[in-house]
């Protein structure tokens, strides 16, 4: 049997406990009219049965209901019931792969517009714990569709928003509309749940994809101000023909060393001169930094050519890593190793 966990959030109300009540077919949970009823989350767990989407066979779910306190704009309740929706998510996230665990966002159809910290809300959990989200749209006393819902159809093309009326309601003067939305609600959100969850995870994946190169453009973008930096300085000190030699190598290996902890590589104080000295110094012949008219340029030279050389194995390197790769210092310097020797090879 498999396990349905819906996270059921919203703003106090919403209608949260009311689409709660009907879904386990009992009173369960407390109702009022706006007020803050539920104090702290709940959780009900009910047997379901869903026809299956092709054949229409009845399969039997086990569901269980996690009732959140309703969410307000920067109060301490509403951060201890996001602490503990994020706990109930990463447990979830540990369990069986066929388990199905999703999130109703409940917003009344009453409502006018969509909260920034909302929107902000269900991106955040989405990406970060992979977790589908249905906008359940409640309260719809009417068939006709509203501006306020076109406009969280357009602003969340890849949201599902769902009508529905929990409760069977009366207007004044006899007339009355019966309860509906209860069994579309339910069918949608465990029929097509790989649907969903495949689009979670290719927009996370999209996200991670994006944010990582431009993480890489941005260590580029240091690694040239680095050695355009240090090569500014080999100038000032090429000036002093022959002298320079040592000062424009040690240069070198500042620089070397600083490059490789711009790309978050922290390693032994020996290795940026081990790297120098076996690859890099003969890159260009040191004898020209003798000679008075050229030693500025030469050392300026050799000193930029070093570091386009050893900026683009660390781009090379760092490109074929993986986010894990790069918190492991000892595998990273050891891939810039070899690197370098393929270049020398």
């Amino acid at each position: 049997m498999i396990n349905v966990n819906i996270i059921i959030m919203g703003k106090t109300g919403t209608g949260k406990s009311t689409l709660i009540n009907a879904l386990m077919e009992e009173e369960v949970a407390e109702t009022g009219t706006g007020q803050a009823i539920t104090k702290e989350n709940h959780i009900y767990s009910k047997k379901i049965y869903i026809p299956e989407e092709y054949s229409g066979r009845m399969k039997e779910y086990q569901i269980k209901l996690y009732d959140t306190v309703g969410l307000e704009i920067d109060t301490q309740i509403t951060k201890q019931t996001l602490m503990q929706t994020k706990s109930i998510l990463a447990s979830t996230q540990r369990a069986s792969e066929n388990d199905i665990t999703i999130v109703w966002f409940c917003i009344g159809s009453y409502c006018k517009r969509f909260e920034c910290y909302e929107a902000n809300l269900i991106k955040d959990l989405s990406q970060n714990y992979e977790i589908p989200f249905i906008l359940v749209l409640t309260q719809c006393y009417s068939d006709a569709g509203t501006e306020f819902e076109r406009q969280l159809r357009e602003f969340f093309p890849e949201v599902s928003v769902v009508r529905i009326l929990a409760k069977n309601y009366e207007f004044r003067g006899g007339h009355s509309i019966s309860a509906y939305g209860k069994e579309q609600l339910l069918q949608i959100s465990i029929q097509n749940y790989n649907q969903r969850k495949i689009q979670i995870l290719e927009s996370k994946l999209d996200v991670l994809t994006e944010s990582r190169n431009q993480y890489i453009q941005e260590l580029h973008r240091k690694g040239i101000q680095c050695v355009e930096r240090h090569a500014d300085v080999a100038m000032k000190i090429g000036f002093l023909p022959g002298g320079c030699i040592p000062f424009v190598h040690g240069i070198c290996i500042k620089m070397i060393s600083d490059l490789t902890y711009i790309f978050g590589i922290h390693t032994v104080s020996s290795f940026a001169e081990d790297i120098f000295i076996n690859f890099v110094v003969g890159l260009i012949a040191t004898p020209f930094m003798v000679l008075p008219i050229l030693s500025a340029g030469v050392a300026t030279s050799y000193v930029q050519t070093a570091g386009e050389m050893y900026l683009e194995i660390l781009m090379n390197v760092i490109d074929k890593s993986s986010n894990m790769d790069l918190q492991d210092n000892e595998l990273m310097t050891r891939r810039i190793r070899e690197e370098l020797r393929r270049r020398k090879n």
